[in-house]
Protein backbone atom coordinates (compact mmCIF):
# COMPACT_ATOMS: atom_id res chain seq x y z
CA UNK A 1 0.00 0.00 0.00
CA UNK A 2 1.63 3.45 -1.19
CA UNK A 3 2.82 5.48 1.83
CA UNK A 4 1.90 9.90 1.90
CA UNK A 5 4.24 11.83 3.29
CA UNK A 6 2.38 13.58 6.38
CA UNK A 7 2.59 17.36 6.79
CA UNK A 8 2.99 19.32 9.56
CA UNK A 9 1.81 23.11 10.04
CA UNK A 10 4.78 25.08 10.40
CA UNK A 11 3.47 27.25 13.35
CA UNK A 12 1.56 24.73 15.31
CA UNK A 13 3.11 21.72 14.03
CA UNK A 14 -0.07 20.22 13.95
CA UNK A 15 -1.18 17.68 11.14
CA UNK A 16 -2.22 19.23 8.04
CA UNK A 17 -5.10 17.35 5.58
CA UNK A 18 -3.16 17.37 1.86
CA UNK A 19 -6.33 18.62 0.51
CA UNK A 20 -6.66 21.36 2.29
CA UNK A 21 -2.91 22.61 2.90
CA UNK A 22 -2.49 26.32 3.20
CA UNK A 23 1.03 27.34 1.32
CA UNK A 24 3.03 30.20 2.97
CA UNK A 25 3.53 32.12 -0.52
CA UNK A 26 4.86 35.43 0.16
CA UNK A 27 3.00 38.12 1.76
CA UNK A 28 0.77 38.65 5.27
CA UNK A 29 0.21 35.09 5.67
CA UNK A 30 4.08 34.40 5.65
CA UNK A 31 4.64 37.12 8.38
CA UNK A 32 2.03 35.89 10.17
CA UNK A 33 3.19 32.47 10.65
CA UNK A 34 6.72 33.58 11.23
CA UNK A 35 5.27 36.12 14.30
CA UNK A 36 3.31 33.17 15.82
CA UNK A 37 5.69 30.41 15.43
CA UNK A 38 8.75 33.33 16.71
CA UNK A 39 11.39 31.16 14.02
CA UNK A 40 12.04 31.59 10.05
CA UNK A 41 9.22 30.74 7.43
CA UNK A 42 10.27 29.40 4.11
CA UNK A 43 7.61 30.36 1.17
CA UNK A 44 7.38 26.61 0.20
CA UNK A 45 5.87 25.77 3.88
CA UNK A 46 2.78 24.87 4.87
CA UNK A 47 0.06 26.04 7.15
CA UNK A 48 -3.17 24.57 8.55
CA UNK A 49 -6.69 25.65 8.67
CA UNK A 50 -6.83 26.53 12.01
CA UNK A 51 -3.91 29.11 12.10
CA UNK A 52 -5.81 30.13 8.83
CA UNK A 53 -8.55 31.25 10.45
CA UNK A 54 -7.00 32.48 13.46
CA UNK A 55 -4.72 34.78 10.26
CA UNK A 56 -8.22 35.74 8.97
CA UNK A 57 -9.55 36.58 12.55
CA UNK A 58 -6.66 38.80 12.93
CA UNK A 59 -6.91 40.58 9.58
CA UNK A 60 -10.84 41.48 10.54
CA UNK A 61 -9.50 42.90 13.78
CA UNK A 62 -6.64 45.28 12.20
CA UNK A 63 -8.94 46.50 10.07
CA UNK A 64 -7.10 48.14 7.24
CA UNK A 65 -3.71 48.55 8.99
CA UNK A 66 -1.94 46.96 6.14
CA UNK A 67 -3.61 47.81 3.14
CA UNK A 68 -1.13 50.09 2.18
CA UNK A 69 1.66 47.68 1.87
CA UNK A 70 -0.46 45.62 -0.73
CA UNK A 71 1.35 47.69 -3.72
CA UNK A 72 5.08 46.61 -4.06
CA UNK A 73 7.15 45.85 -7.50
CA UNK A 74 7.52 42.26 -8.29
CA UNK A 75 11.36 42.55 -7.91
CA UNK A 76 10.67 41.54 -3.89
CA UNK A 77 9.61 38.11 -5.18
CA UNK A 78 12.57 36.27 -6.90
CA UNK A 79 14.54 37.76 -3.78
CA UNK A 80 12.58 35.58 -1.53
CA UNK A 81 15.47 33.38 -0.55
CA UNK A 82 17.63 36.43 0.65
CA UNK A 83 14.26 38.20 2.47
CA UNK A 84 14.03 35.10 4.24
CA UNK A 85 17.49 34.82 5.80
CA UNK A 86 17.06 38.09 6.96
CA UNK A 87 13.14 37.78 8.49
CA UNK A 88 14.42 37.79 12.24
CA UNK A 89 16.50 41.17 12.11
CA UNK A 90 15.09 43.04 9.33
CA UNK A 91 11.03 43.40 9.56
CA UNK A 92 10.64 46.44 7.50
CA UNK A 93 11.93 44.32 4.41
CA UNK A 94 9.56 41.49 5.21
CA UNK A 95 7.18 44.12 4.85
CA UNK A 96 8.06 45.75 1.29
CA UNK A 97 6.97 42.28 -0.07
CA UNK A 98 3.70 42.08 0.95
CA UNK A 99 1.98 41.72 -2.58
CA UNK A 100 -1.98 40.78 -1.23
CA UNK A 101 -4.01 42.85 1.06
CA UNK A 102 -6.71 41.24 3.01
CA UNK A 103 -9.54 41.40 1.15
CA UNK A 104 -7.45 39.62 -1.90
CA UNK A 105 -6.25 36.92 0.80
CA UNK A 106 -9.45 36.66 1.68
CA UNK A 107 -10.72 36.11 -2.00
CA UNK A 108 -8.15 33.72 -3.26
CA UNK A 109 -8.80 31.37 -1.11
CA UNK A 110 -11.57 29.01 -2.57
CA UNK A 111 -12.43 27.33 1.22
CA UNK A 112 -13.25 30.85 2.55
CA UNK A 113 -16.45 33.25 1.73
CA UNK A 114 -17.33 36.30 2.60
CA UNK A 115 -20.90 37.76 2.89
CA UNK A 116 -21.99 40.86 3.96
CA UNK A 117 -24.50 40.71 6.61
CA UNK A 118 -26.84 42.49 9.02
CA UNK A 119 -26.50 42.02 12.39
CA UNK A 120 -27.66 43.09 15.73
CA UNK A 121 -25.77 44.56 19.09
CA UNK A 122 -22.87 42.86 20.15
CA UNK A 123 -23.64 43.83 23.95
CA UNK A 124 -23.94 41.28 26.40
CA UNK A 125 -25.90 43.71 29.08
CA UNK A 126 -28.57 45.00 25.98
CA UNK A 127 -31.54 42.74 25.26
CA UNK A 128 -31.79 42.53 21.64
CA UNK A 129 -35.39 43.21 21.39
CA UNK A 130 -36.60 46.12 23.68
CA UNK A 131 -32.93 47.01 24.41
CA UNK A 132 -33.72 47.03 27.87
CA UNK A 133 -29.84 47.44 30.06
CA UNK A 134 -28.67 45.43 33.48
CA UNK A 135 -32.41 43.75 33.51
CA UNK A 136 -32.92 39.85 33.68
CA UNK A 137 -31.33 39.23 30.64
CA UNK A 138 -31.11 35.83 29.33
CA UNK A 139 -28.26 34.40 27.10
CA UNK A 140 -30.05 32.87 23.66
CA UNK A 141 -29.38 29.45 22.68
CA UNK A 142 -27.68 28.15 18.96
CA UNK A 143 -30.97 27.55 17.77
CA UNK A 144 -32.57 30.70 18.58
CA UNK A 145 -30.37 32.65 16.94
CA UNK A 146 -30.36 30.24 13.91
CA UNK A 147 -34.10 31.24 13.94
CA UNK A 148 -34.04 34.55 13.87
CA UNK A 149 -31.46 34.64 11.46
CA UNK A 150 -33.99 32.15 9.62
CA UNK A 151 -37.58 34.59 10.00
CA UNK A 152 -35.97 37.52 9.64
CA UNK A 153 -32.50 37.63 7.95
CA UNK A 154 -30.21 39.42 10.91
CA UNK A 155 -27.49 37.92 12.27
CA UNK A 156 -27.44 37.38 16.37
CA UNK A 157 -24.09 36.59 17.65
CA UNK A 158 -23.05 34.40 20.21
CA UNK A 159 -23.70 35.42 23.91
CA UNK A 160 -26.30 37.82 23.14
CA UNK A 161 -29.28 38.35 25.02
CA UNK A 162 -33.02 39.05 25.61
CA UNK A 163 -35.03 39.64 28.91
CA UNK A 164 -37.40 36.63 30.10
CA UNK A 165 -40.75 38.33 28.86
CA UNK A 166 -39.66 37.86 25.38
CA UNK A 167 -39.45 33.75 25.65
CA UNK A 168 -42.81 31.67 25.64
CA UNK A 169 -41.13 27.62 26.32
CA UNK A 170 -37.89 28.48 26.02
CA UNK A 171 -38.54 30.05 22.35
CA UNK A 172 -38.38 33.68 21.40
CA UNK A 173 -41.68 34.42 20.75
CA UNK A 174 -43.15 35.62 17.01
CA UNK A 175 -43.87 39.40 18.71
CA UNK A 176 -40.30 39.46 20.17
CA UNK A 177 -39.01 38.24 16.81
CA UNK A 178 -40.56 40.77 14.66
CA UNK A 179 -38.91 43.68 16.88
CA UNK A 180 -35.87 42.74 16.45
CA UNK A 181 -33.31 45.43 14.38
CA UNK A 182 -30.54 45.29 12.57
CA UNK A 183 -27.87 47.73 14.01
CA UNK A 184 -24.76 47.69 11.15
CA UNK A 185 -23.84 45.73 8.34
CA UNK A 186 -20.89 43.16 8.79
CA UNK A 187 -18.66 40.93 6.44
CA UNK A 188 -19.16 37.24 7.85
CA UNK A 189 -16.36 35.41 6.78
CA UNK A 190 -17.14 31.26 7.47
CA UNK A 191 -15.30 28.28 6.15
CA UNK A 192 -16.40 25.11 4.84
CA UNK A 193 -16.99 23.48 7.93
CA UNK A 194 -18.74 26.01 9.61
CA UNK A 195 -21.08 27.05 5.82
CA UNK A 196 -22.09 23.21 6.07
CA UNK A 197 -22.78 23.13 10.10
CA UNK A 198 -25.38 26.22 9.18
CA UNK A 199 -26.93 24.61 6.34
CA UNK A 200 -27.69 21.74 9.16
CA UNK A 201 -29.17 23.91 11.45
CA UNK A 202 -32.01 25.33 8.17
CA UNK A 203 -32.48 21.61 7.45
CA UNK A 204 -33.38 21.07 11.06
CA UNK A 205 -35.14 23.67 11.49
CA UNK A 206 -37.41 23.08 8.07
CA UNK A 207 -37.69 19.25 8.89
CA UNK A 208 -39.06 20.03 12.32
CA UNK A 209 -41.43 22.76 11.07
CA UNK A 210 -44.85 21.95 10.72
CA UNK A 211 -48.02 23.08 8.90
CA UNK A 212 -49.86 24.37 12.42
CA UNK A 213 -48.07 24.45 15.37
CA UNK A 214 -49.92 26.07 18.23
CA UNK A 215 -47.00 24.79 20.25
CA UNK A 216 -44.41 27.32 18.72
CA UNK A 217 -45.86 30.53 19.59
CA UNK A 218 -43.99 32.38 16.63
CA UNK A 219 -44.75 30.01 14.17
CA UNK A 220 -48.65 31.49 13.75
CA UNK A 221 -49.25 35.58 14.25
CA UNK A 222 -52.88 36.67 15.05
CA UNK A 223 -54.61 37.01 11.91
CA UNK A 224 -53.45 33.14 11.52
CA UNK A 225 -54.86 32.38 15.41
CA UNK A 226 -57.86 33.95 14.20
CA UNK A 227 -58.19 32.10 10.50
CA UNK A 228 -58.01 28.60 11.97
CA UNK A 229 -59.35 29.33 15.18
CA UNK A 230 -61.80 31.65 14.61
CA UNK A 231 -60.72 33.36 18.34
CA UNK A 232 -57.52 36.15 18.24
CA UNK A 233 -54.20 34.75 20.13
CA UNK A 234 -55.28 36.22 23.54
CA UNK A 235 -58.09 34.78 23.19
CA UNK A 236 -57.13 31.33 22.39
CA UNK A 237 -54.69 31.63 25.10
CA UNK A 238 -57.33 32.43 27.64
CA UNK A 239 -58.98 29.14 26.91
CA UNK A 240 -56.42 27.29 27.07
CA UNK A 241 -55.52 28.56 30.86
CA UNK A 242 -58.82 27.80 31.64
CA UNK A 243 -59.12 24.32 31.45
CA UNK A 244 -57.55 22.62 34.28
CA UNK A 245 -58.79 18.89 34.28
CA UNK A 246 -57.00 18.24 30.78
CA UNK A 247 -53.32 17.36 30.45
CA UNK A 248 -50.29 16.82 27.97
CA UNK A 249 -50.00 13.56 26.34
CA UNK A 250 -47.71 11.94 24.25
CA UNK A 251 -49.45 12.79 20.62
CA UNK A 252 -50.87 16.53 21.81
CA UNK A 253 -50.56 18.77 24.13
CA UNK A 254 -53.66 21.03 25.52
CA UNK A 255 -52.78 23.77 23.23
CA UNK A 256 -52.89 21.78 20.03
CA UNK A 257 -56.17 19.62 21.62
CA UNK A 258 -58.33 23.42 22.11
CA UNK A 259 -56.90 24.01 18.55
CA UNK A 260 -58.13 21.28 16.42
CA UNK A 261 -61.41 21.55 18.57
CA UNK A 262 -61.60 24.85 17.71
CA UNK A 263 -60.66 24.65 13.98
CA UNK A 264 -63.57 21.52 13.89
CA UNK A 265 -65.59 24.29 15.13
CA UNK A 266 -64.89 27.19 12.55
CA UNK A 267 -63.71 25.09 9.13
CA UNK A 268 -66.25 22.24 9.60
CA UNK A 269 -63.51 19.66 7.80
CA UNK A 270 -63.57 15.81 8.05
CA UNK A 271 -61.15 14.63 10.76
CA UNK A 272 -59.30 13.26 7.85
CA UNK A 273 -58.16 16.48 6.82
CA UNK A 274 -57.44 18.09 10.02
CA UNK A 275 -55.30 14.18 10.77
CA UNK A 276 -53.16 15.91 7.98
CA UNK A 277 -53.10 19.46 9.15
CA UNK A 278 -52.09 18.97 12.60
CA UNK A 279 -49.87 15.99 11.85
CA UNK A 280 -51.83 13.04 13.30
CA UNK A 281 -52.18 9.12 13.25
CA UNK A 282 -55.70 9.32 11.75
CA UNK A 283 -59.10 10.20 12.22
CA UNK A 284 -59.50 8.07 15.11
CA UNK A 285 -57.11 10.23 17.47
CA UNK A 286 -58.52 13.39 16.18
CA UNK A 287 -62.13 12.27 17.20
CA UNK A 288 -61.09 11.55 20.80
CA UNK A 289 -59.14 14.68 21.18
CA UNK A 290 -62.52 16.55 20.29
CA UNK A 291 -64.13 14.02 22.67
CA UNK A 292 -61.84 14.85 25.43
CA UNK A 293 -61.59 18.59 24.76
CA UNK A 294 -65.36 18.94 24.45
CA UNK A 295 -65.46 17.35 27.95
CA UNK A 296 -62.54 19.44 29.33
CA UNK A 297 -64.74 22.87 28.14
CA UNK A 298 -67.88 21.78 29.63
CA UNK A 299 -66.47 21.05 32.85
CA UNK A 300 -63.78 23.92 32.92
CA UNK A 301 -64.34 27.26 30.66
CA UNK A 302 -68.51 26.91 30.23
CA UNK A 303 -69.62 26.99 33.80
CA UNK A 304 -67.19 30.53 33.84
CA UNK A 305 -69.80 31.75 31.21
CA UNK A 306 -72.56 30.08 30.40
CA UNK A 307 -75.50 28.84 33.52
CA UNK A 308 -77.53 30.46 36.13
CA UNK A 309 -74.42 30.08 38.59
CA UNK A 310 -71.73 32.20 36.84
CA UNK A 311 -73.67 35.59 37.23
CA UNK A 312 -75.09 36.37 40.55
CA UNK A 313 -78.87 37.66 40.39
CA UNK A 314 -77.88 41.22 41.95
CA UNK A 315 -75.60 41.64 39.15
CA UNK A 316 -77.90 41.08 36.82
CA UNK A 317 -80.31 43.65 38.77
CA UNK A 318 -77.41 45.88 38.47
CA UNK A 319 -75.93 46.40 35.19
CA UNK A 320 -78.25 43.26 32.66
CA UNK A 321 -81.35 44.81 32.76
CA UNK A 322 -83.11 47.49 30.92
CA UNK A 323 -85.24 50.04 32.80
CA UNK A 324 -87.71 49.55 30.22
CA UNK A 325 -87.90 45.77 30.59
CA UNK A 326 -88.45 46.72 34.48
CA UNK A 327 -91.24 49.05 34.32
CA UNK A 328 -93.11 46.90 31.78
CA UNK A 329 -92.66 43.67 33.47
CA UNK A 330 -92.02 43.69 37.02
CA UNK A 331 -94.15 45.00 40.31
CA UNK A 332 -90.75 46.39 41.38
CA UNK A 333 -86.81 46.78 41.04
CA UNK A 334 -86.20 43.52 42.55
CA UNK A 335 -87.62 40.89 39.94
CA UNK A 336 -85.19 39.40 37.52
CA UNK A 337 -86.69 39.60 33.94
CA UNK A 338 -85.47 36.88 30.92
CA UNK A 339 -85.87 36.15 27.14
CA UNK A 340 -86.17 32.95 26.11
CA UNK A 341 -85.47 32.94 22.89
CA UNK A 342 -85.90 30.00 20.27
CA UNK A 343 -85.24 32.51 16.84
CA UNK A 344 -82.81 31.22 13.94
CA UNK A 345 -78.91 31.30 14.48
CA UNK A 346 -77.70 31.62 11.40
CA UNK A 347 -74.24 29.95 10.97
CA UNK A 348 -71.10 30.06 8.46
CA UNK A 349 -71.56 27.26 5.53
CA UNK A 350 -69.41 24.26 6.46
CA UNK A 351 -66.43 22.44 4.27
CA UNK A 352 -68.16 19.35 5.30
CA UNK A 353 -70.78 18.00 3.35
CA UNK A 354 -72.78 16.04 5.79
CA UNK A 355 -72.97 18.98 8.22
CA UNK A 356 -74.05 21.02 5.46
CA UNK A 357 -77.15 18.92 4.95
CA UNK A 358 -78.01 18.89 8.12
CA UNK A 359 -77.93 22.81 8.65
CA UNK A 360 -78.97 23.87 5.61
CA UNK A 361 -83.15 25.10 5.78
CA UNK A 362 -85.29 24.52 2.87
CA UNK A 363 -87.17 26.99 4.12
CA UNK A 364 -84.79 30.35 4.75
CA UNK A 365 -82.29 28.96 2.11
CA UNK A 366 -79.69 29.22 4.84
CA UNK A 367 -77.57 27.08 6.97
CA UNK A 368 -78.44 28.10 10.61
CA UNK A 369 -79.11 26.01 13.56
CA UNK A 370 -82.20 26.57 16.26
CA UNK A 371 -81.40 26.07 19.34
CA UNK A 372 -83.31 27.46 22.74
CA UNK A 373 -81.83 29.42 24.89
CA UNK A 374 -82.21 31.86 27.67
CA UNK A 375 -80.88 35.60 28.27
CA UNK A 376 -81.20 39.15 30.11
CA UNK A 377 -82.62 41.70 28.58
CA UNK A 378 -79.14 42.88 27.48
CA UNK A 379 -78.50 39.50 25.52
CA UNK A 380 -76.26 38.15 28.34
CA UNK A 381 -76.18 34.34 28.04
CA UNK A 382 -78.20 32.30 31.53
CA UNK A 383 -78.36 29.02 29.67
Amino acid sequence: MPRYECLKCVACDGYVDLNRKQLVGVGLWKLFLSARSLKQVNSDDTGCTDCRMKYLNWLKKVGGDFDHYAEHSGSSVHNTGYIDKQMDTDVGIIEQRVEINAQTEIKSNTEIIMIPIERCTKSHRECIVCGLRDGSLKVLSKDQRTLVFVKRGILVPAGSRCCSNHLYNQHLDFDSISQIRADQMERFICDANRLQEILNDFRLILVNQKSFDFDNPYSLNDQDYYNVTGLHRDQFDQVVKSIKSMHNSHNRSIRVAVAIFCAKMRLGVSNDVLATMFHMCNKRVISKIIHQTTNALIKDFAPAYIGFAHISRESVLKSHQTELASALFTDDNQQVVVVMDGTYLFIQKSMYNELQRRTYSTHKHRHLIKPMIVTTTVRIFLL
